[in-house]
C-alpha cells in the first residue's frame, strides 16, 4: 500500500489542534475519510509510535504521542542508562554506565545484557520492569573499590523510530541515602536516650502507623508496654471527634511543610479527658515519599479548663443579664435588699420577713431590710437598736446557704439568731408572731454567696408554692449579681493578665510588620533581655537573625483564613552575643479589621544544646586519654580510639572488624580474662577487673579494664563499650613499694628499742617485737587499727603518746605538757613510770618524729621507746658516792 503523506499530514495536524485526543469517528468526520483507510493510517503511526492510543470502554481515543529524544536523555542524565530491546539486547548506553561497570561501548552493543561480564548486571530483576507507581524499585550492591554502591534500578518502556518496543533501563545511585539512613539506624539509640528524659508524649511511626519509637512518657500515660507496641500497628490515640483532624494534619505534611501542630483529646486508662498539643513533624525520603512521621505530646488541660472557665463564666455573666429584666430598674444594692420583703410580703402578708447582707470579710450577717408592718413590733421587743445586730456564719451554714434552696429551720428564734438577743424577748416575739415556722434561703448564685432571706410564717398559714419563692430569690441574686458583674468581669481580666505576664511561655501581638501590641515579660526576656523592659512597641524582626526574620516575615503575609496558624523554629543573637533557639507558634487574628498574628514563644534552646552536646560527646569520646573501644554482639570490633591503638599497640586496620581476641596477641592470661569478660557482660551488664598482657615487643603491658553492655529500650543488646587504662607504671611502682616497705618493716622489727608506726590517718602500719614485749599487745591485735591508745595503759595519764603530738605547734605542746620538748620535727619525752616493773616503776624515754614523702608531705609518724631505769639508777648511786666520799671521789677524779 503506498502511504499518502499529504493524509499522514493532516491526521497528525488535527491531532495537534485536539491534545486531548479524538475517536476514529471525530477523525473520519473531519477528514471526510474512510474509516478502514483512516484506521490503517493509524496503526501505521501508532506502530512508528508517533500517535499514542488509550482505550476508554469501547471507545478508543488517538492523540499525538509526546517523546524525548533518547539521545538528549543519555547526554544529560548522571544516572547510568541502557537501552534494552525486546530481547533485553544492549543497543545504546551512555557513557556514566560505561565508567562506572569499567566496559567499552563496543563491547556491550548487541549482546544480551544478562550476558555481560558483570555479576550485578546479570542478576538484574528485569522480568519485573516496569513496576507499578506505588510499589518500592528494586535495588541492587555493588561493589567498587572495596566499598558498597547502591543502585536503585527503573525501567521506562520505550518505542523505537522503526515502532519496535523495548525499556531503557536506568541505575540511579542511592549510595549516599542508604549511608543516611545506616547512620540514622545507629544515631537510634542516642536519640532514645534523648527523648526519654522529656516529659511529653513522644511517638514515633511509619505511615501505615506501624510504631517504630515511643517513650515512657507516653506508655505509662497510657498504660501500655512498649514492647506491645512497637513494631505493631498501633492506632492513633484520640477521642473519635478529633481523629479525623489529626489524620488530616498528617496528611496535610510534605517535604516543604514538614512540621505542624494541632490540638486533640485523649482519655487515659482511667476514663479521664486530657487536652494535648500534638506537633508533628514528618521525615521524607529524597523522592518525597513520607518514611516516618513522629508526634510530640505536650498536655495543655489547664490551659483549656481556663479558656473553658472564662467561656462558662461568660456564658454565666449573659445568662444573669437575661434572667434579671424583673431588676433592670434597680440601680442599687440597698434598693434591691428593699424590694425584697415588699414583694414577698405581697405573697405573704402576715409574715415577718428579713433581708440580710453577708459580710465576706468579717463572716456575718446584717440586716438590710424588714417588713414594714413589723418594725413597731420588733423594736418594742428587741429594742430600737436591733438592725445593728450581726449573726455569724459558721462553714456549714454557709454551705447551706450557697445551695440557693428554700429550707426550713428547726431551731428557735433566740438559737436561729445565735444569741444575739435576750432568751426572754426572742420568746415573747416568737408569741407575737403565733409561734411561727422559720424559714431561711440563701441569696447565691453560681456558688457566690450574697446574704439571706429569712420567713417567719405563722404556724397556721400555708407557705406559697417554695419553687416561686426560689425563682424569685434566685432574680434577686441575679440582679446583686449584675451589680457586681462589671467588678468581676475586671478581675477576671487582671487574674488572666497575671497569668499571661507570669507565664513561662512568651505571648506576643503584632501587626504584619512586626510590630508588637502587646508582649508579657517572657517575650522581653526572649527577645531582649538586656533592656528588662516591656516589648510593646518594638518591631519583632529587627530581633531576629535576619535569614529568620525574611522567612517568619514571609510566612506571616502568607497566612489567611484558610491557612491560619503555622510553626517555626528561629535563631536569635543577643546583643551579649548569647544565641538563642526560639520555637514558635503563630496563629491569625483580626482587631478592628485589622490583621494581627498572636504568637506564642518557646525557648528552646537547652533542647538545641543537648543536641550539640551529644556531638561534643561523641568527640570527646575519639580524643579520650583513655582507651575506648567498642564491640558487636559478636564481640568484633568496630571502634577503637587513637589511645586505645596507642595502649596496645596496634593500628586500627590490624584489629576493627576483627574478634575481639585479636588484642590478647595469644596471652593466655589475657585470653581467659576476655572470655571471662564476654561471659560475665552477657550474664550481668557488665565487668571489671585488671588483667596482664604483652606488647609487642615482648614486655608486661597491665591493662585495668572496664566492659558496659549497652541495650536499646526494647532489652535488646546493642554493643558492649570497653574502656582501657594502662596501670603498667602503677604495678611497677606497687612492687617496687612493697619491696621498700618489707625492707623497712624488717628493719624496725630488728630496733632493740620497742617501736611503732602509724599512718597518716594514725592507723597502725608496724608493731615490733619490743614493744609487743613491752605492751603484752601483740601485732595483729592493732595493726591497721586507731585504737592503739588502749595498748599503753601503763602510762595512766602521766605522759602522752608522742605520735598524737606530732601536729601541735611547739607552744601548744608545752603548754599542754610541760615534761614534752620539741626539737625541731622529734618530739623527746622522759617519765617515770610506776605500773611497770611488777609495781617497782620504770623510768622510760621517748621520741617521735613525722614521716614525709619526697614532696614533704607527711605521711605518718614514729615512735619508739626506751628503758632507761638502769642508767638513772647508776646515775643515782654515783651522785650518792660523791656526796658520801669526796676524798675517794677526788682519787678517782686524779686517776
Amino acid at each position: 500500500m503506498t502511504w499518502d503523506q499529504e493524509k499522514i499530514a493532516r491526521i497528525t495536524n488535527i491531532l495537534k489542534e485536539t491534545p486531548a485526543g479524538l475517536t476514529i469517528s471525530d477523525l473520519s468526520d473531519r477528514l471526510k475519510m474512510n474509516r478502514n483507510s483512516l484506521a490503517k493510517y493509524l496503526e501505521m503511526l501508532l506502530i512508528s509510535g508517533k500517535v499514542e492510543m488509550e482505550t476508554f470502554g469501547t471507545a478508543k481515543v488517538y492523540c499525538l504521542s509526546h517523546r524525548i529524544p533518547l539521545s538528549a536523555m543519555l547526554g544529560f542524565s548522571s544516572d547510568l542508562i541502557a537501552v534494552l530491546d525486546g530481547d533485553q539486547r544492549v543497543v545504546q548506553v551512555n557513557d556514566p554506565f560505561l565508567s562506572f561497570f569499567g566496559m567499552h561501548r563496543d563491547a556491550i552493543l548487541g549482546r544480551r545484557i544478562s550476558q555481560l561480564e558483570v555479576p550485578e548486571l546479570a542478576r538484574l530483576p528485569l522480568d519485573c520492569l516496569p513496576r507499578p507507581l506505588h510499589e518500592p524499585y528494586p535495588e541492587v550492591i555493588c561493589k567498587r573499590k572495596g566499598i558498597d554502591t547502591y543502585l536503585r534500578i527503573k525501567s521506562v518502556p520505550t518505542v523505537f523510530e522503526d515502532g519496535g518496543k523495548g525499556c531503557s533501563l536506568i541505575l540511579e545511585d542511592v549510595t549516599i541515602q542508604r549511608q543516611y539512613e545506616h547512620r540514622l539506624e545507629a544515631s537510634e539509640a542516642r536519640y532514645r536516650a534523648v527523648v526519654e528524659g522529656q516529659t511529653e508524649l513522644i511517638i514515633r511511626r511509619k505511615p501505615d502507623r506501624t510504631v517504630t519509637f515511643a517513650n515512657d512518657a507516653y506508655c505509662r500515660f497510657f498504660g501500655v508496654r512498649r514492647e506491645d507496641i512497637e513494631g505493631k500497628i498501633y492506632p492513633i490515640q484520640a477521642i473519635p471527634e478529633d481523629r479525623e483532624k489529626i489524620e488530616n494534619a498528617i496528611q496535610s505534611l510534605s517535604p516543604h511543610l514538614p512540621d505542624t501542630s494541632v490540638e486533640i483529646r485523649v482519655h487515659d486508662p482511667s476514663g479521664t479527658l486530657y487536652w494535648f498539643e500534638v506537633s508533628l513533624h514528618a521525615l521524607f525520603d529524597t523522592l518525597g515519599n513520607l518514611t516516618r512521621f513522629q508526634n510530640v505530646g505536650r498536655d495543655i488541660t489547664k490551659r483549656k479548663n481556663a479558656e473553658e472557665d472564662l467561656a462558662r463564666h461568660a456564658a454565666s455573666l449573659q445568662f444573669l443579664s437575661e434572667s434579671a429584666m424583673s431588676y433592670v430598674g434597680v440601680s442599687s444594692v440597698p434598693a434591691i435588699y428593699a424590694s425584697i420583703c415588699t414583694r414577698l410580703n405581697q405573697l405573704m402578708p402576715r409574715a415577718l420577713i428579713n433581708a440580710n447582707s453577708y459580710n465576706p470579710i468579717g463572716r456575718w450577717l446584717n440586716i438590710q431590710s424588714i417588713s414594714d408592718h413589723m418594725e413597731p413590733v420588733l423594736e418594742e421587743i428587741l429594742g430600737k437598736d436591733y438592725r445593728k445586730a450581726v449573726f455569724p456564719i459558721n462553714d456549714e451554714a454557709h454551705a447551706t446557704f450557697t445551695l440557693g434552696k428554700l429550707q426550713q429551720i428547726p431551731l428557735s428564734f433566740y438559737d436561729f439568731t445565735f444569741h444575739q438577743f435576750p432568751a426572754e424577748a426572742c420568746e415573747r416575739l416568737e408569741n407575737a408572731l403565733g409561734n411561727p415556722v422559720f424559714y431561711s434561703i440563701g441569696l447565691a448564685s453560681d456558688g457566690d454567696f450574697f446574704g439571706n432571706v429569712n420567713i417567719f410564717l405563722p404556724r397556721d398559714e400555708a407557705l406559697i408554692d417554695p419553687a416561686m419563692i426560689e425563682t424569685f430569690v434566685h432574680q434577686v441574686s441575679l440582679a446583686l449579681r449584675r451589680n457586681l458583674a462589671e467588678m468581676s468581669l475586671l478581675e477576671s481580666e487582671e487574674k488572666y493578665r497575671v497569668l499571661a505576664e507570669n507565664s513561662l511561655d512568651g505571648i506576643a501581638i503584632a501587626d504584619v510588620g512586626g510590630n508588637i501590641w502587646y508582649g508579657n515579660m517572657a517575650v522581653g526576656q526572649m527577645l531582649i533581655p538586656e533592656e528588662k523592659n516591656s516589648p510593646v512597641g518594638k518591631n519583632l524582626f529587627r530581633y531576629l537573625d535576619p535569614d529568620a526574620a525574611y522567612h517568619l516575615q514571609d510566612r506571616i503575609a502568607a497566612m489567611s483564613t484558610d491557612n491560619p496558624s503555622f510553626s517555626g523554629i528561629f535563631r536569635i543573637v543577643h546583643k551579649s552575643g548569647d544565641e538563642r533557639w526560639l520555637e514558635c507558634v503563630a496563629t491569625r487574628i483580626e482587631y478592628l479589621h485589622t490583621p494581627l498574628a498572636s504568637f506564642a514563644l518557646r525557648d528552646i534552646t537547652g533542647l538545641r544544646r543537648t543536641e550539640r552536646e551529644l556531638l561534643v560527646k561523641e568527640k570527646a569520646m575519639e580524643a579520650s586519654i583513655n582507651g575506648m573501644a567498642i564491640l558487636d554482639r559478636s564481640f568484633r570490633l568496630i571502634y577503637a580510639n587513637p589511645s586505645f591503638c596507642s595502649i596496645l599497640d596496634f593500628v586500627p586496620k590490624e584489629i576493627l572488624g576483627s574478634d575481639a581476641a585479636i588484642i590478647t596477641r595469644g596471652s593466655e592470661e589475657f585470653l581467659a580474662a576476655m572470655r571471662q569478660l564476654s561471659e560475665t557482660v552477657v550474664r550481668d551488664g557488665k565487668w571489671f577487673g585488671e588483667v596482664r598482657s604483652r606488647k609487642k615487643d615482648g614486655s608486661f603491658l597491665y591493662l585495668m579494664v572496664s566492659a558496659t553492655l549497652v541495650k536499646d529500650e526494647a532489652g535488646e543488646s546493642i554493643c558492649t563499650l570497653i574502656s582501657v587504662v594502662d596501670v603498667t607504671e602503677r604495678e611497677h611502682f606497687e612492687e617496687a613499694f612493697k619491696t621498700t616497705y618489707e625492707k623497712l618493716r624488717e628493719a624496725i622489727e630488728f630496733i632493740p628499742d620497742p617501736t611503732f608506726v602509724v599512718d597518716c590517718d594514725r592507723k597502725v602500719v608496724v608493731w615490733n617485737t619490743a614493744i609487743e614485749n613491752l605492751t603484752g599487745v601483740s601485732r595483729e591485735q592493732v595493726l591497721g587499727k586507731t585504737g592503739y591508745a588502749e595498748a599503753f595503759w601503763f602510762f595512766q595519764g602521766i605522759r602522752p603518746i608522742l605520735v598524737d603530738l606530732i601536729k601541735l605547734p611547739a607552744y601548744e605542746v608545752s603548754h599542754l605538757y610541760p615534761g614534752v620538748r620539741r626539737f625541731g620535727d622529734n618530739i623527746y619525752v622522759e617519765t617515770f613510770v610506776p605500773a611497770l616493773r611488777n609495781g617497782l616503776g620504770a623510768f622510760l624515754w621517748g621520741k617521735a618524729s613525722p614521716l614525709t614523702d619526697d614532696e614533704g608531705k607527711c605521711i605518718g609518724a614514729i615512735e619508739s621507746i626506751r628503758d632507761i631505769t638502769e642508767w638513772k639508777r647508776a646515775q643515782e648511786a654515783l651522785r650518792r658516792f660523791r656526796e658520801d666520799g669526796p676524798d675517794l671521789s677526788a682519787s678517782c677524779e686524779r686517776i
